[in-house]
């Protein structure tokens, strides 16, 4: 190469990567949780609240976390977004911001949120053996953690299982 040239490429590569900076923050999108839609009710976020930042809980203090863990509602937003609800939470992330399991204090801790998106080995090999799945707990009612679970992967196929892995329904 020609220093003309090599000095051409530097100025293009510069142009492009100027250019790239300016288009990329228009192409960031407005969050799919700015508001919530549950069973038919929208509810707008407010970041400012941390502890109930969908405005959820009713007057008395109790959330809903029931409502949003509804195995329909979590179903389907699974095969529309691929990917779980952002008050899912991974039972690590729940740890350290002080859940504890035997004590079923999810609640108490973090109200309005759920354990998943760990992954799911398919140990047993109940599942189609194709791609990394997820788990994620669903009609939870605070407390201890109940049997019921569905396991998706990124494809947004998921499956609904009622007795903790030992059968699985497609949905």
């Amino acid at each position: 190469m020609t220093k003309k040239q090599i000095y051409l490429s530097v100025i293009f590569g510069a142009i492009f990567i100027v250019a790239l900076c300016d288009f990329l923050p228009s192409l960031k999108k407005k969050s799919d949780f700015d508001t919530l839609d549950i069973v038919g009710y929208q509810y707008k976020k407010d970041s400012s609240k941390t502890k109930d930042p969908y405005g959820i809980a009713d007057q008395k203090g109790r959330n809903y976390i029931e409502k949003l863990t509804d195995e329909t509602i979590v179903i389907n937003y699974v095969k529309k977004h691929k990917r779980l609800p952002e008050y899912y939470i991974t039972k690590g992330e729940a740890k350290r911001q002080g859940w504890r399991p035997s004590e079923g204090n999810l609640c108490e801790v973090l109200p309005n949120r759920a354990i998943g998106g760990d992954r799911f080995s398919n140990r047993e090999k109940k599942l189609p053996d194709h791609g990394k799945y997820y788990e994620a707990d669903i009609n939870y009612r605070c407390g201890r953690r109940n049997a019921e679970r569905i396991v998706f992967n990124k494809d947004g196929e998921v499956w609904l299982t009622k007795n903790h892995y030992k059968s699985f329904e497609k949905q």
